[in-house]
């Protein structure tokens, strides 16, 4: 296999600290989208993670047990380390040597942005150089460090088998879950769990460690901010091929294709198989192009080096196995044009991560149709594409959150980097949302902070996407319901509220019911949302505006497959005793453990054994990880409600009951729909 040719180090360095997107210097095509410089990312500020039992600890073992768990620093949750002020405002997380640099203190995020706290808040570690990793000290990295900024614990890997790791990360959901089960998975994802806990049943390999299965799958399911975030953690070069070539996506994924050259030239070939030999071959023509124009950038400038002169030009050469990359590499002025998502899907993985990474897709004609039919990774990569229009990447934003690939204090800085510094009196009655946000979070009157909100839950146009208000969902509480006029207000509040993991309090409740007991009928979406709000266990079951004259037509009978559903979800959560007048128990119970009923879709390979084994000898990371698994590919009608019941049964069992209630929501808010 031949090996990638690359400039000097001098110029390396040179290519790794100029900005990625000038690459391709002036030589833009008239009228296209300017190739947009990247902006700095800051770091969130961690947020608390659900709650869990008194009788458990962090990591979710019983206190009888022997404390595994790990210890945590006052320093733990904070973000990386000063960077240079030429690192802060154009270099991407590199691996940098100068390691004894105290903390930055943490980033102000406003407390708003935190209400979904369920979410994986993500801190960018700064890696520092070194050897080689041994793969114990890979497998043990991730960005989620402590249980209140989202881990599931030091001990997550207790007692699971690598086996089943091997068998199951690669089958998370990519998108297709209810919310709250992709949010769970990207905790599994990111969380620092011990590897070394593991029952090694199967001996580690090349390529199959636990680090590499975790970085693939996040870009399996386009979370590729969070790639870099967990692939710029190794302290050293890649350890094998496999990782190497998950890295380098991930960085031109993440806008860092110089970075991504660099780490191409450190990666260990040893383990390279004839199918990767394809990708080194065509990643070393295109960052043999992306070597000749950062030289021809820094030739414009006039600080070329010494060690530059006489390079050879002609040096690029054709993409083999791609078209389009030889075509890119070939001409500078080179757009992708996408008109619609099909135009991206239709890519190479390495055509995608490159184009994108180069700042050369071309949205001027995209049109978006149906938000819901776009494939996650497709969805992710226009969504973090500065070349998207403002208001087309906010609504990708929020479709990429109401899948749960982002979480709502994400949501919350792209709608502060849409607002940018024009933060005035007529920001705060824009009809653009993010516009309203900023002047949400920057303000410092609680009094007027509420107002923003309330006067959005009464627009005439009501919320639109719940999804779309979650960063404001934190203030929601302290609002007085008194003060909304719109009836609709009432229920849009508690809507985002229970999206939000935000019990809502006892005043909100009680407005809502006196509303609703004003009607004789109600529609099948108010009593699904209903029930939804019997779920938290603070909403009276024998509330007068919800006889159950209201409630029995929705139970049909146990043949019904959106009755089961219901059923198991509260049966789950030990909630039966809510839907006794309206449900027979024994029926519903009867129907629920049934294997095949209609044409529900069940889990293969033993699943649901699976994972009521992993919740009766408290493997908590694995019965997370079985969870989501479980509901991937879910449809309203379509799972079997068993699978239901059993993950909500384990999830609790090991501690994660707040997980339980929110996926719980999930499952019976997607019902409304």
């Amino acid at each position: 296999m031949s090996r990638i040719v690359f400039l000097p180090l001098a110029a390396l360095a040179l290519i790794a600290v100029a900005s990625p997107h000038a690459l391709a210097g002036d030589e833009r095509m008239v009228g296209r989208i300017p190739v947009a410089t990247p902006k700095k990312e800051t770091d969130a500020k961690p947020s608390l993670s659900p709650a869990r039992d008194d009788d458990r600890t962090a990591g979710g073992k019983k206190k009888s047990q022997p404390a595994t768990a790990q210890k945590t620093s006052p320093d733990a949750a904070k973000p990386a380390t000063a960077k240079t002020e030429a690192a802060k405002t154009e270099k991407p997380p590199v691996k940098d040597p100068e390691s004894e640099r105290e903390p930055e203190s943490a980033p102000v995020v406003p407390a708003a942005a935190s209400a979904d706290s369920s979410a994986p808040q993500i801190n960018t570690p700064r890696p520092h150089i070194g050897a080689t990793m041994d793969r114990k000290a890979l497998e043990k990295l991730g960005p989620l460090t402590n249980p209140l900024n989202g881990s599931l614990g030091h001990d997550m890997w207790d007692g699971t088998a690598r086996s089943t790791l091997l068998k199951f990360l690669p089958r998370l959901p990519n998108g297709a879950a209810p919310r709250t089960a992709q949010l769970l998975a990207r905790r599994v994802l990111l969380s620092n769990g011990d590897a070394g806990l593991l029952s090694n049943d199967v001996s580690p390999t090349p390529g199959e460690d636990l680090f590499t299965l975790r970085l693939e799958k996040l870009l399996d399911m386009g979370a590729y901010n969070d790639a870099v975030a967990l692939y710029t953690m190794i302290e050293g070069e890649p350890a094998h091929d496999r990782l190497g070539r998950a890295g380098v996506m991930a960085l031109m994924y993440g806008g860092f294709p110089a970075q991504a050259c660099l780490e191409a030239r450190a990666v260990h070939h040893d383990f390279a198989s004839s199918r990767s030999a394809e990708f080194w071959n065509q990643i070393e023509a295109v960052c043999t192009f992306i070597q000749v124009q950062s030289l021809k950038a820094v030739t414009q400038a006039s600080l070329q080096p010494a060690s530059f002169k006489g390079f050879d030009r002609s040096a690029i050469t054709g993409v083999p196995g791609s078209r389009i990359l030889t075509t890119l590499a070939s001409r500078p002025d080179y757009r992708h044009m996408v008109m619609a998502p099909k135009d991206i899907e239709d890519l190479s993985a390495l055509e995608r991560a490159v184009i994108k990474g180069l700042g050369r897709f071309d949205y001027t004609r995209l049109r978006l149709k149906q938000m819901q039919d776009i494939s996650t990774p497709a969805l992710m990569l226009m969504a973090t594409d500065a070349n998207v229009s403002d208001a087309v990447r906010a609504s990708l934003n929020v479709e990429a959150a109401r899948r749960g690939v982002i979480d709502s204090t994400q949501l919350g800085k792209l709608y502060l980097d849409l607002a940018g510094k024009e933060i005035g009196v007529e920001a705060a009655t824009s009809p653009r949302l993010w516009d309203r946000y900023a002047a949400y979070a920057r303000s410092t009157d609680e009094k007027e902070r509420r107002s923003i909100v309330a006067a959005i839950l009464e627009s005439s146009g009501g919320i639109g996407e719940p999804t779309a208000m979650l960063p404001f969902a934190g203030a929601i509480p302290d609002i007085d319901p008194a003060t909304l006029s719109a009836r609709a207000a009432l229920r849009n509040g508690l809507m985002l509220m229970l999206y939000s993991n935000i019990v809502p309090p006892e005043p909100w409740l009680n407005a809502w019911l006196k509303a609703e007991s004003g009607d004789s009928v109600k529609t099948p979406d108010s009593v699904i949302f209903y029930l939804a709000n019997l779920l938290p266990e603070n909403l009276p079951t024998n509330s007068e505006a919800f006889p159950d004259e209201v409630l029995q037509p929705l139970f049909k009978g146990p043949e019904d497959p959106k009755s089961l559903e219901i059923w198991s979800v509260f049966s789950g959560l030990g909630r039966e005793s809510a839907l006794h007048n309206v449900a027979s128990q024994n029926a519903y119970e009867k129907h629920v453990d049934l294997t095949v009923v209609n044409d529900y879709v069940m889990p293969t390979d033993g699943l649901l054994e699976q994972i009521r084994d992993a919740s009766n000898n408290d493997r908590l990371g694995e019965v997370a990880l079985l969870a989501a698994v479980a509901l991937n590919e879910y449809s309203p009608g379509k799972t079997h409600p068993g699978v239901f019941r059993e993950v909500l049964q384990s999830l609790a069992t090991v501690g994660l009951k707040e997980e339980a209630q929110q996926v719980a929501l999930g499952v019976v808010l997607s019902l409304e729909q």
